[in-house]
This record gives structure tokens, sequence and C-alpha cells, in this order.
């Protein structure tokens, strides 16, 4: 490897990568093919394709915390590189992912699997913004945190969905992948029969917005009764308020919508009341 490290170092000593700087090692063969340490940073040669990349900086603390080459990320595929769309930011492209680092984020890493799959299909970074969080457990599924976005899948061969917008407002408010709705079930999409509102569905419930409402959730028992009464296209409208309590024996809550409220109470139940 030491003749072609020589000759790597001229590329990034000419390119906007950074010197490596003196060696501070020889080059140690590993699993898919070496690495040599610098000064600034590490050099890998990835045996397929047979290419040597450059690994410095944030980005390389990031992935020495992640185990290395010997990590989830695997080796290196790319040297570091600006992300196409966010001015000031820059990635590591690895054989199971990627390390995103922004001035305003840090470092972050997405790995290869469903979540990867929908933020690359949805715009990546230039849409979605960078990762502020890695991947983390959420009701024994997993989720992600974009800048714009918060991204889900529940661990099935279904896809991962997105979270964003006003939506992603209220949904961050009740805890995101982590609180009371749990994860997203699918996109977020047109409410049926009624012009320019959206929603989006979680496995807990939904939550609704258009320009006149802003962002509502209608979850529990309440939710129940008003898909059976027929949801946003009936005669309630869209919800204008999140659940509330009453001060009721026994325990209430209660949603009020454009045109009328749903009420649970223990002892009775849900019941409708139309204005």
């Amino acid at each position: 490897m030491d003749l072609r490290v020589e000759g790597e170092i001229g590329r990034q000593n000419v390119g906007n990568c950074g010197a490596p700087g003196a060696s501070t090692g020889d080059a140690t063969p590993i699993t898919g093919g070496m690495y040599k340490n610098y000064v600034n940073g590490r050099l890998y040669l990835n045996d397929s394709p047979d290419t040597i990349y450059w690994v410095h900086g944030a980005i390389l603390l990031k992935y020495d915390q992640l185990n290395r080459e010997a990590g989830v990320l695997g080796l290196p595929t790319s040297d570091e590189t600006d992300v196409s769309g966010v001015t000031g930011t820059r990635q590591n492209t690895f054989t199971n992912g990627n390390i995103y680092w922004g001035p305003s984020v840090g470092t972050c890493y997405i790995s290869t699997g469903a979540i990867m799959t929908r933020y690359l299909a949805g715009g990546g970074p230039a849409a979605f913004g960078l990762p502020i969080s890695d991947e983390y457990a959420a009701w024994n599924c997993r989720a992600q945190n974009m800048q714009r976005a918060t991204l889900t899948w529940d661990g099935t061969a279904n896809p991962a969905y997105a979270v964003y917008g006003s939506i992603l407002v209220k949904y961050d408010m009740l805890g995101g992948p982590t609180g009371a709705l749990h994860l997203a079930t699918g996109e977020e999409m047109d409410v049926p029969g009624v012009a320019g509102a959206r929603v989006s569905n979680f496995q807990n419930g939904n939550v609704y917005w258009s320009m006149a409402t802003g962002s509502h959730t209608v979850n529990g028992g309440i939710y129940v009764r008003y898909t059976m009464f027929g949801g946003p296209g009936s005669a309630l409208g869209l919800p204008i308020t999140d659940e509330y309590p009453l001060a009721l024996p026994g325990g209430a809550a209660r949603s009020r919508f454009q045109h009328g409220f749903i009420t649970w109470w223990a002892p009775y139940g849900t019941w409708v009341d139309v204005m």
C-alpha cells in the first residue's frame, strides 16, 4: 500500500480535503483492505473497488465512535465531499451508509435500510435537511430526525414514512416517535372531501392540518367515534383542538371540531354533539 499511499497523499495535498500530514504508523491490513493513520486523518484502501479514500476531522471522529471499519458502516466508499444542495456541509459515503456534518447540526450517520431508502428517495439532504440524530429505537421500532422531517419505520416489510411541515410540529409537541402517537403508518396525504386539508396517520391516532384550523390530533376512543361518524368529511369537520380533560367523576376528555365536539366519559363512553 505504501507506494500508492504516497501518490494519494499528493492528490490530497492539492485537493480540498486537507493534507494528511506525517504518518503515525505503518499500513495495517484489515478485512477488505487496509488503513494508514496520519496526523490529520486516516487513509483507507478499500479492496472493492481497489481505491484509497480519505477520512478526517469530525467525520472521522464519528466513524471511530461507530467502531470504524468493523462497525455498522463498513469501509469508506468516497473521500469527504460537499453535500449536494446544502451549502457549507460535508459527507463521506461508506459501504453501509453515510456520515454527514454541518456547522449547526454536528455529525450524524444514516445506515443502509428502510429509513435511508426513504430519505434518499425523498430528496435526501436537499429536501429533508441533514440528520440531526442517529437512528434510534422507538416503541421497539426505529426512527431518525432530520432538520425538516422525522422518518419512522416499524421494522417490517413496510417502508419508512416521513413526517414533515406543520404536522411534524404537532407530532414533536406530542413526543414524536417515542410519544403518544407512536410511529407513522403512511405518508402525509390530502383529507378526502376537505379541500386544502392534510392528514398523517399514526399508530395511535391522526394529525390533521388546514390553513383555517392549524394542526390537531385525534386519538383513542374519540378517534374511533370520529371515524364512525364520518371523520373530517362529516358534519363535524376538522378538529380545532387536541383532546383535553374534563373535570367529571371517573375521568373524561373532549375534542372540539369545526362544527361540534366529541366527549368521552368513563361511565358512558363517547358521544357526538353537532353545533
